[in-house]
């Protein structure tokens, strides 16, 4: 458990690394995105032209931001969840902590599954986005597999934490 630790736990370099990744895609995503639809708002307004694919640029962004801040909100431990058990009986949380993390990987992991499913049934059609025509589809459903890995991560670093005093913070 101590090689786990100082390998992918918290502050090993494999987190910080990953750390810096998540970071940078939902900053990147959220501020181009930003940008993009100042700019089309701008043009809309001033030059009476509007760019087309902005708003689906901003919709990509946006399912990016959510798998990748989803990672970002398990690793932090602010994911909803119900914590009825635990405060009836405090002996219980760690159990219900486990119970939280290996729920949550079985949901991923149908999600990889069934999205890689997907991806692979979709590539040989060579759909493309519909304002975005240069965009391959399966690129933009490619997104929720490789979001969940990012959450399985940080599931399986919190799992390293259950029932101790440092916490997967």
């Amino acid at each position: 458990m101590d090689f786990l630790r100082k390998t992918i736990g918290t502050g090993s370099p494999v987190d910080n690394a990953v750390t810096r990744l998540e970071h940078f895609i939902v900053m990147f995503a959220g501020f181009s995105a930003l940008i993009i639809m100042f700019v089309n708002i701008v043009l809309r307004y001033a030059a009476h032209f509007s760019l087309v694919w902005a708003e689906e640029y901003a919709r990509y962004c946006l399912i990016i931001i959510v798998y990748f801040g989803a990672s970002m909100a398990v690793q932090r431990k602010s994911m909803l969840k119900v914590e009825i058990l635990a405060s009836i009986f405090p002996k219980l949380k760690s159990v219900e902590e486990y119970v939280e993390i290996v729920l949550g990987i079985i949901t991923l992991v149908l999600l990889i599954i069934f999205g890689l499913q997907f991806v692979t049934f979709i590539m040989p059609f060579g759909e493309k986005s519909a304002a975005m025509n240069w965009l391959p589809m399966w690129i933009i459903y490619l997104i929720m597999p490789v979001g969940s890995v990012f959450i399985i991560f940080r599931y399986l670093q919190r799992a390293l934490y259950v029932g101790q005093d440092k916490e997967a913070n």
